[in-house]
């Protein structure tokens, strides 16, 4: 097909978008001609259009249905991002009708909630910051959902594993606010708090951890490895810290976690903080924002609420 220019983008439709993304999740012109609420013929007919006015052949037509193109997999990710942001459009503007501010979407892994976004709430709100709408997640899983469009910032860990993304990380753009290390937690009645203890002895207690994908799972198995030791398998796994932690604070098991999120609960009596370095590697803690909207004000502002926190006593 010919190649047309950039100007071929001015007659580019929101349906013309819808249409490619229905026929990326169903894979027949049938399917996505229903989503679309219009004719199969009608829906044929649109596709031929989209690819002569973009001159690239975004589907093969099989039995099947229709295969994508290696150029419309390369389209996908950049398609599915304003996709996003007409529906966060569209949303706005319900807000505004019925006199609402905007809404920033937020991010978090399960640290945030407990040692980040109290204290920083009210500074955002005293600053003119709009609502926010939270969604908690891995950190993998939340940069997809940043770099798709279907939020506007993250608030975590930089996962060690970043090459494994789908997307281009140099659209990102990260602010450090702080690095944290991982500790061993146990409830106040542990046999571990009456005794100074050592990882021969840990490795033979019960522990409570995050799935086997988690970063400080897999770091706390190389501290164990490094003194020729196995970690054993937990006897219960979670999906968050805040889950572990609630757990050990009930029986006599043992569970790793970032620093400040087990000093904040050890404040409130219900777990106890063993003395023990691991030396394992400190975790940065970053806002994560796209770099074609970090200078959008209320995401500018939420940056400066985590900017002028107090430091760490």
């Amino acid at each position: 097909m010919t190649r047309h220019s950039r100007a071929a983008l001015s007659h580019l439709k929101f349906r013309h978008l819808a249409l490619i993304e229905y026929l990326l999740q169903e894979g027949t012109l049938r399917k996505a001609a229903r989503r679309l609420n219009i004719s199969q013929p009608a829906t044929t007919a649109m596709l031929t259009d989209i690819e002569s006015l973009w001159g690239v052949q975004l589907f093969t037509r099989n039995r099947q249905g229709v295969a994508p193109t290696a150029q419309t997999l390369a389209l996908a990710p950049r398609l599915r991002v304003l996709l996003n942001d007409f529906d966060e459009l569209g949303a706005m503007l319900d807000r505004l009708n019925t006199g609402k501010n905007e809404v920033l979407r937020v991010g978090m892994a399960p640290q945030a909630f407990t040692v980040l976004l109290p204290d920083a709430v009210e500074r955002f709100r005293r600053a003119g910051g709009c609502y926010l709408h939270t969604s908690e997640g891995s950190a993998p899983d939340l940069l997809e959902r940043l770099l798709a469009g279907d939020l506007d910032c993250v608030l975590g860990r930089m996962p060690p594993d970043m090459g494994s993304l789908k997307h281009d990380m140099a659209s990102l753009s990260f602010v450090r606010l702080y690095e944290d290390d991982v500790c061993i937690v146990c409830g106040p009645d542990h046999p571990a708090t009456r005794s100074r203890v050592d990882y021969a002895r840990l490795a033979q207690w019960d522990w409570v951890l995050q799935r086997a994908s988690s970063s400080v799972r897999r770091a706390l198995i190389e501290a164990f490895l490094r003194k020729g030791l196995v970690l054993p398998p937990p006897v219960v796994e979670t999906p968050t810290y805040i889950q572990a932690l609630d757990i050990v604070a009930a029986a006599e098991f043992l569970t790793a976690a970032p620093r400040r999120m087990a000093m904040a609960h050890a404040r409130t009596g219900r777990v106890q903080v063993l003395d023990l370095t691991l030396r394992i590697a400190l975790m940065p803690v970053c806002l994560i924002m796209r770099k074609s909207t970090e200078d959008h004000p209320q995401i500018a502002r939420f940056r400066a609420a985590f900017e002028e926190a107090p430091a760490e006593p």
